[in-house]
């Protein structure tokens, strides 16, 4: 038992880390790691499973608060220092997903009624790209009422879009305008900003797990032309940002630079996903 704990900790840890990321699913991750459908399983709403997996659920949340908490000043830090190499960083690993995420859209072969979900879900991320506010990713440091209800329902979409895999947490959180908030919260500790995020994201998390697993088992092909169709929109919306911060005319060591972990980002995220299969 205390191997497999350690075992799920260290899991755990990994899926903290990949969702603290925008652009990289924690979803993905978790089948990547074995543990994704155990954890849908788990998290059903029924005190039968969550009792017969307490103990697997508890080491590896506490291995996923681990990593969220490590991790996430050294990514507070680098788009705060580096910002356009750490967006440019997040763009290659959206890429490197999206053959794994096409694949598994056309497992059963390319269907013309798979480009209506697709067009919609993409159409959707590019117009919030153009239209939401840069001052949106202003961190809030104080709570009120509406930054309270505001934290909480974006918290439950990052929630649900966790546990799908392909689909990333905090790039939803990013794109209502949150990540930046939540991000600081955890560096800094700011608990009451914490607690609506917290709050939120139980109960997206709780109740997502069953829409999601029935989703993706009744739709699969359907479900994963949606995501596919977020995951690239994320590349218009990160892209936006990355203008919209004035960095484009930096250096050219520093767009050498950019460029450079880009290409590594999306070949680590490539062969990361091949590991699914």
């Amino acid at each position: 038992m205390v191997w497999e704990g350690l075992k799920n900790i260290c899991a755990g840890a990994m899926v903290g880390v990949a969702n603290i990321i925008p652009g990289v699913s924690g979803g993905t991750m978790a089948v990547v790691l074995g543990i994704y459908d155990r954890l849908i399983d788990s998290l059903s709403l029924r005190w039968q499973k969550l009792k017969k997996n307490f103990w697997f659920l508890l080491t590896v949340g506490v291995g996923a608060l681990a990593g969220i908490f490590a991790f996430s000043v050294l990514i507070d830090y680098l788009l705060g220092h580096y910002n356009m190499p750490t967006n440019f960083a997040f763009v290659g690993i959206i890429l490197g997903s999206i053959p794994m995420i096409y694949r598994k859209t056309t497992v059963s072969g390319a269907k013309p009624y798979l480009l209506v979900p697709f067009a919609v879900t993409f159409v959707v991320m590019t117009i919030i790209a153009f239209i939401t506010p840069s001052e949106t990713q202003q961190a809030m440091t104080s709570l009120n009422a509406g930054n309270a209800l505001y934290l909480f329902l974006s918290a439950i979409l990052g929630a649900v879009a966790m546990i799908i895999p392909g689909l990333s947490g905090s790039f939803i959180m990013l794109v209502l305008g949150a990540y930046q908030t939540v991000l600081t919260a955890i560096s800094d500790l700011n608990i009451p900003i914490l607690i609506p995020v917290a709050l939120g994201v139980a109960v997206g998390i709780l109740g997502g797990a069953k829409v999601i697993g029935i989703l993706l088992k009744k739709f699969p092909y359907a479900t994963y032309s949606a995501i596919l169709g977020l995951v690239l929109g994320s590349v218009v919306t990160l892209l936006v940002n990355v203008f919209r911060s004035g960095n484009v005319n930096s250096s050219p060591f520093l767009m050498v630079i950019s460029v450079a972990v880009l290409i590594l980002g999306a070949i680590v995220t490539y062969f990361t996903s091949r590991m699914e299969k």
